[in-house]
C-alpha cells in the first residue's frame, strides 16, 4: 500500500511555504563570457606562419586536437595563403596530421569550393596523377570524397547542378584511371602479395566507389553511362571473388573486404532505384552474386554492414518491375530459410545489448530506429516481395512461424529464440493503417495466436525468466492492443502490473509502454475503451510498482515509467492519499534531477506529470492547493536558485497553474515571484519568454489589483514594448496587452492607451510579419473591453504629448474618432455604434494607406484557432455592416476596400485552415542565438484554458449572411455589384451557398 501523505492528514491547510528566491542569482542568467583561453585563442594571428610549421618534423608523436574549435575571422590574403599550402601540407603530413589537414580542407571545401577555390580540383587532380604512393592517392580521394559528399545530401537545385558538372568534367575521368589502375594491381597482387600491401588498395577502391555513390546521387552523368561495363565489371567482381589473404588475415581484413563490398551494394542499389532501365543489362548478374554472397555471410556483427546493403539491394529489385527473379520455383521458401530466419534469430550480439544498454535496444526495437539492422531489413526484403506475391510469401512465412512454434513446444528451455523469432516475424510483418494505430496481419489469426503464444508468457509467475521472450510478448500485445477484447485485456491487466518490477529494464520500460498505450485506446464514437473504473482495482498496487520501478539501476529516468504515470492519472481517480504521495514521489525525483539534467524526454513528461496531477487534484479539491504548494515550492525554489536554465520554462509554467488555481487573495508568497517576474533581466532569455508570458498572464487575471501599486503597471507595459519590439515575441506582446485590457478597468489603462497605440502603429509600420498581422487583427476583434481600448484612438493633441514621430501619423487617424465618449451603463446600440465607429476612423483611413489597405485587410485570412477565427470574423462583419451604412462608402477607393474585407471574410469562413495559412519563416534575432539556448516546450496540462468572449454566438457564417442580407435589404441593388465586382469568383459561389443555407437573401 501507498503510505499516507499531509493531503489527506488534516482538514486545515499546512502553512504556505514561502518560496525565497534571489533576483541576483536570476540575474546571471546572461550569456557568460568565454573563458580566458579562449578569448587569447582568438586574439591569436598569423594562421598561415602556423600552418608552415607543420613542415617541420614533431617533437613528439601528436593525437587528435581536443581542444575547443575556434573560427576566428581571417583576411582574405590569409585565407589565400592557407588554401594554397593546405594540399601539399596534407601529403606531406604524418598520417595523424594528415587526416586532421583533410577535415580541415573538407571544411574549408564546404564553404569556398568550387566558386570560392577554383584551384582545389586542378591541384587535387594533379597530385593524384603523380602520386606513387597509396598514402598520398587515399589521402587525396579523401579529401575528394569529401568535397563531393554534398551531392548526396542538398537540393537539386541549378548552381548544385553547375558544381556538380565541373566537378564530373574534371575528376570523372581521372576516377575511373585510378580504379582501373589500382583494380589491376589488385588483381596482381591479391595472392602473392602480403595483406599490409593489398589493404592501402582496397582502401583505395573503397574511396573510388563513395566518390561514385556522390557523383550519380544526382542524376545518371553522360560520362559514367558511356563508361558502365567497366564499372560494373569491377563492382561484379568484388561480389564474387575471395581474397584469402586478406579474409583470413584477421578482423581487419575482413573487414575492409566487407566494407568495399557494401559500398558496391549501395552502388548497384543506387542505380536500380535511380537508373533502372540503364542498369537493367546487368540486373541477372548482380542478383546472383549478391544472393550467393548472402550465402556466405555469418551472423557475426562485424559483417552487420555488408548483410544489411545487399539484403537491401534484394528488396529494391523485389519491389521494382524485375520482381520476377522471386517467382521462381522455390525462391521465396529459400529466401526465408536462407535469409530471412536466420537474419532474424536472436544473436549474443542482442542478448548483450538487452542486456547492457537497454536504451538503444529500445530505439531500436520499437522506436523503428532499426532499419539498418539486420532483423528489420530481412523482414522489409519479405514486405517487397509481398508486394507482388502476398500469398506465397503469406503461406510460407505462416508454415515458417508454425514450424518455429513447434520446435519451441519440442524443448521450450533450449528453443525459447525460435518462439522469439516467431513473434518478431508476426509483428514486423503486420501491416499500420494509414493515419491510425489499427494495425493487422494474415499471417496469423491474432486472437487464436494471442490466446494460445502471448498470455502464457503474461500469465508466467516468474517475471524474471526469459526477459527477451516476455518483452517481445509485451511488444506483441502493445501492437494488436486494439483487436485484443476489451474482457480479455482486463483479466491480463494485473499482470502487466506484476511486469513493471521485472528486473530487466527493457520488461518493465515495455510493460509500461504497453499500459500506457492501452489507455489510449478508443472505440467507435471517439469514446476511451478503459475508464477509471477499470483500473480502481490495482491502481493502488500499479502506482506502487511504478514508482518502485525507478529503483531499478538504469531506470532512475526511465521516460516509459514517467509517461505512464502521466497517463495512470490522467484516467484514473485519484484520492489525496494516492496524491500526496505521488507529489511525494515527483518532488523527490525533480529535486535529484536537478542536479544533472540529461534526459530531455524524461524531464518534460516528470513535468508534465506534476502538472496534471495538480490539475486534476486540486480543481477537484481546490483545499488541496496549499499542500500542492507546500510540496512543489522547494523543488521550484531549487530550480530558480540554482540557475538550472533547462527547468526554467516548466518551473515558470507550474508557477501559472498553481496561481490560477488560487483564489483571489493571492498569497503574499507569490508577491516575490511578481516582482521577479516584472524585472527586465528576466525577459533576457528567449527560450523563457513564453513560460513568463503565461505566469503574468495568471498574475494580471488573478491579482489585477496588485498592478496599481509600486509602478507596477509600467513595468507590465515595458515588458509588453520590449516583446512587441521583436519580431520573435511581437507574439507574446499582444498576450500581454489582450490580458491587461481584459483584466483591468477602463479608467486603470487609460493613461497609457495612447502610448500603447503609438507602440502598435510604429511597429506595424516597420514590418510586416504574419503573426504580428495576425495578433494585431485579433487585438481589433476583441469585444467588450477592447471596444473601449479601440474607442481610446489617439488625437493629433495625444500625438503632440506622445511626441513620437510615427504617432503623428496615427492622429490622422482620430480626426474621425467621436468628441465624447458614450456612458458604460444604458445605450447598449450607441456604444455599440460608437465602438465601431471609431474603428471605421481607423480603416478609412487605412484606407488612404497603400500599405496598410494591402496588408491589414488581407491576413485576416490567416487568423487560425476556432477562438480567435469566430473573434475576426464577427468584428469585420461588424464594421463592414457599419460601413455600409456610412457615408464613407461613397468613396470609390472605400468601395474596393470594403469588396476586399467581404471577400477575405469569406475567405477565411469557407476554406479549410489547411488551404488559407502558409506559415512565414520568422527572421530569428541573431542575437538571440549567441551561446546555448534551451528550447521552450509548452506544458500540455499546465494550459492556459481559452474563454469565448463571444459565447453568445454559435455560428460567425450565420451572422455574416444574415447581417448582410439586413443591410443590402436598406439598399436594394447596391451590394450584388460590389460583390459581383470584388470577390473572387470562388468565394462568390461560397457566399451563395451560405445564403443558401440559412436562407437568407442579398438584394
Amino acid at each position: 500500500m501507498l503510505p499516507p501523505h499531509t493531503l489527506a492528514s488534516s482538514r486545515a491547510p499546512p502553512p504556505r511555504r514561502v518560496l525565497t528566491l534571489q533576483s541576483r542569482r536570476y540575474s546571471q542568467l546572461r550569456p557568460r563570457r568565454p573563458p580566458p583561453r579562449l578569448r587569447t585563442l582568438r586574439r591569436r594571428a598569423d594562421p598561415p606562419s602556423r600552418l608552415r610549421q607543420l613542415q617541420k618534423p614533431p617533437p613528439r608523436p601528436v593525437g587528435p586536437d581536443l581542444s575547443p574549435r575556434i573560427k576566428p575571422p581571417h583576411p582574405d590574403p590569409e585565407k589565400a595563403e592557407i588554401k594554397a599550402l593546405i594540399v601539399r601540407l596534407m601529403l606531406s603530413s604524418t598520417p595523424k596530421i594528415q587526416s586532421q589537414l583533410s577535415e580541415a580542407l573538407a571544411l574549408i571545401g564546404m564553404h569556398d569550393f568550387p566558386k570560392s577555390w577554383p584551384t582545389l580540383l586542378p591541384e587535387l587532380i594533379a597530385e593524384l596523377q603523380k602520386a606513387s604512393d597509396y598514402a598520398s592517392i587515399n589521402g587525396i580521394l579523401g579529401t575528394a570524397n569529401s568535397i563531393f559528399k554534398k551531392f548526396r545530401y542538398q537540393y537539386k537545385t541549378n548552381d548544385l547542378l553547375l558544381d556538380l558538372k565541373y566537378c564530373l568534367d574534371n575528376f570523372a575521368a581521372p576516377l575511373l584511371e585510378i580504379f582501373l589502375k589500382t583494380a589491376a594491381l589488385i588483381d596482381s597482387a591479391a595472392t602473392v602479395s602480403p595483406a599490409a600491401v593489398i589493404k592501402p588498395l582496397f582502401e583505395s577502391q573503397r574511396l573510388c566507389c563513395r566518390i561514385f555513390y556522390s557523383l550519380n546521387f544526382q542524376e545518371l552523368p553522360e560520362f559514367f553511362e558511356d563508361h558502365m561495363k567497366e564499372w560494373m565489371t569491377e563492382f561484379r567482381k568484388y561480389l564474387i571473388t575471395n581474397y584469402p589473404v586478406l579474409e583470413n588475415s584477421g578482423a581487419d581484413g575482413l573487414a575492409i573486404v566487407d566494407e568495399l563490398r557494401a559500398v558496391v551494394c549501395e552502388n548497384i542499389n543506387l542505380y536500380m532505384e535511380k537508373n533502372e532501365e540503364e542498369f537493367q543489362v546487368y540486373l541477372n548478374d548482380f542478383a546472383l552474386a549478391v544472393w550467393s554472397l548472402l550465402g556466405t555471410v555469418t551472423q557475426s556483427s562485424s559483417r552487420d554492414q555488408l548483410a544489411v546493403t545487399a539484403i537491401k539491394f534484394l528488396t529494391t529489385v523485389s519491389t521494382s518491375v524485375h520482381h520476377a527473379l522471386f517467382a521462381g520455383e522455390g525462391v521465396i521458401l529459400q529466401i526465408c530459410q536462407g535469409i530471412v530466419v536466420p537474419n532474424v534469430r536472436l544473436r549474443e550480439e542482442d542478448e548483450e545489448l538487452f542486456e547492457m544498454n537497454y536504451v538503444e535496444f529500445i530505439r531500436r526495437d520499437i522506436e523503428g530506429s532499426d532499419l539498418d539492422t539486420r532483423r528489420r531489413i530481412a523482414c522489409e526484403l519479405l514486405k517487397g516481395i509481398a508486394t507482388n506475391y502476398k500469398q506465397q510469401v503469406t503461406e510460407i512465412v505462416s508454415a515458417q512461424i508454425q514450424h518455429l512454434l513447434t520446435l519451441f513446444a519440442a524443448n521450450p528451455v533450449t528453443n525459447w529464440k525460435d518462439k522469439d523469432c516467431a513473434i518478431y516475424l508476426v509483428v514486423s510483418l503486420a501491416t499500420k493503417k494509414a493515419g491510425g494505430s489499427l494495425v493487422s496481419t494474415d499471417l496469423v489469426d491474432v486472437q487464436s495466436f494471442f490466446a494460445s503464444v502471448i498470455v502464457p508468457e503474461l500469465k508466467g509467475q516468474d517475471v524474471n525468466g526469459f526477459p527477451m521472450l516476455k518483452a517481445g510478448a509485451l511488444k506483441f500485445f502493445t501492437m494488436f492492443r486494439n483487436q485484443i477484447s476489451k474482457d480479455v485485456t482486463v483479466q491480463i491487466f494485473r499482470d502487466l502490473v506484476r511486469f513493471l518490477v521485472a528486473e530487466s529494464n527493457v520488461v518493465h520500460s515495455y510493460a509500461a509502454s504497453c499500459i500506457e498505450k492501452l489507455l489510449l485506446v478508443k472505440d467507435e464514437g471517439g469514446r476511451s475503451r478503459y475508464t477509471a473504473n477499470d483500473i480502481a482495482p490495482f491502481f493502488v498496487e500499479l502506482m506502487t510498482n511504478l514508482f518502485n520501478a525507478f529503483k531499478f539501476p538504469e531506470s532512475e529516468e526511465n521516460q516509459y515509467i514517467m509517461k505512464c504515470i502521466m497517463w495512470v492519472l490522467g484516467v484514473a481517480e485519484i484520492s489525496s492519499e494516492v496524491a500526496g504521495t505521488c507529489i511525494s514521489g515527483l518532488t523527490s525525483i525533480l529535486m535529484e534531477v536537478c542536479k544533472n539534467p540529461k534526459n530531455p524526454i524524461f524531464n518534460h513528461y516528470l513535468f508534465e506529470t506534476v502538472a496534471i496531477l495538480v490539475r486534476r487534484t486540486c480543481e477537484r479539491d481546490p483545499s488541496l492547493i496549499s499542500a500542492f504548494e507546500a510540496g512543489l515550492f522547494p523543488s521550484l525554489q531549487l530550480i530558480l536558485a540554482n540557475d538550472v536554465t533547462e527547468f526554467f520554462p516548466y518551473a515558470f509554467q507550474l508557477l501559472a497553474q498553481l496561481v490560477e488555481l488560487n483564489r483571489p487573495p493571492i498569497p503574499p508568497s507569490y508577491m516575490q515571484i511578481f516582482e521577479i517576474l516584472l524585472s527586465p533581466e528576466s525577459w533576457k532569455k528567449a527560450s523563457n519568454v513564453p513560460a513568463l508570458v503565461r505566469l503574468l498572464q495568471a498574475f494580471l487575471q488573478k491579482a489585477p489589483h496588485e498592478l496599481l501599486q509600486e509602478g507596477r503597471l509600467i513595468k507590465v507595459l515595458e515588458i509588453f514594448n520590449t516583446l512587441i519590439s521583436s519580431p520573435s515575441t511581437a507574439e507574446q506582446g499582444f498576450y500581454v496587452l489582450n490580458t491587461v485590457i481584459e483584466s483591468l478597468e477602463y479608467n486603470v489603462i487609460e493613461p497609457s492607451i495612447c502610448s500603447i497605440w503609438a507602440i502598435l502603429f510604429g511597429q506595424l509600420q516597420k514590418w510586416q510579419a504574419v503573426k504580428f498581422l495576425k495578433s494585431f487583427l485579433i487585438l481589433m476583434s476583441k469585444d467588450a473591453r477592447t471596444r473601449l481600448f479601440v474607442r481610446r484612438i489617439p488625437t493629433r493633441a495625444d500625438a503632440a504629448k506622445i511626441g513620437r514621430a510615427e504617432s503623428v501619423r496615427i492622429g490622422r487617424i482620430g480626426q474621425y474618432r467621436p468628441a465624447t465618449d458614450l456612458a458604460e451603463t444604458g445605450r447598449n446600440q450607441n456604444r455599440r455604434n460608437s465602438d465601431l465607429r471609431c474603428i471605421l476612423s481607423l480603416f478609412c483611413e487605412s484606407a488612404e494607406s497603400r500599405r496598410t489597405r494591402t496588408l491589414l485587410f488581407p491576413e485576416c485570412i490567416l487568423i487560425t484557432g476556432a477562438i480567435e477565427l469566430k473573434l475576426t470574423a464577427v468584428a469585420s462583419t461588424r464594421l463592414i455592416c457599419f460601413i455600409g451604412e456610412s457615408p464613407a462608402l461613397l468613396d470609390a477607393a472605400n468601395v474596393e476596400l470594403w469588396g476586399k474585407m467581404l471577400d477575405s471574410i469569406v475567405t477565411l469562413l469557407s476554406r479549410s485552415e489547411q488551404d488559407r495559412v502558409e506559415e512565414e519563416q520568422e527572421m530569428p534575432d541573431i542575437a538571440e542565438n549567441v551561446g546555448y539556448t534551451a528550447t521552450f516546450v509548452r506544458l500540455y496540462n499546465a494550459g492556459k484554458k481559452e474563454e469565448d468572449p463571444l459565447k453568445d454566438i454559435k455560428d460567425p457564417k450565420e451572422v455574416l449572411v444574415a447581417s448582410l442580407a439586413g443591410l443590402s435589404s436598406r439598399s436594394p441593388g447596391r451590394y450584388p455589384q460590389i460583390i459581383n465586382q470584388y470577390l473572387d469568383p470562388a468565394n462568390q459561389a461560397a457566399l451563395l451557398q451560405l445564403c443558401n443555407t440559412y436562407n437568407c437573401q442579398i438584394v
